[in-house]
């Protein structure tokens, strides 16, 4: 079983690498989820996290708008099965 940290951990271990460490780290934790179930994975993130306040609703939602997105991200995908993790607000 893979034993995922906890958010302390997560920034702890971006704080401690140089520029573009989140992309870093999320690359690694995708990585260990693929090497551990084998599926596909789309990770998608809102903008409420980055930047500065306040931010646009379009920003921090997902929206109908999204579908092309997804349909690009999903076109070439192997196999049936999916992990598919949303980072957002609500």
């Amino acid at each position: 079983m893979v034993q995922m940290p906890n958010r302390t951990e997560i920034q702890n271990r971006i704080q401690n690498l140089k520029s573009g460490a989140q992309d870093v780290v999320r690359n690694d934790f995708l990585t260990q989820l693929y090497s551990h179930t084998g599926r596909n994975i789309i990770n998608y993130a809102t903008a409420y996290a980055c930047g500065t306040d306040p931010k646009p609703s379009h920003a921090i939602s997902i929206a109908t708008d999204d579908i092309q997105g997804f349909m690009s991200a999903i076109n070439d995908l192997k196999g049936d099965n999916l992990d598919l993790i949303l980072h957002s607000p609500g």
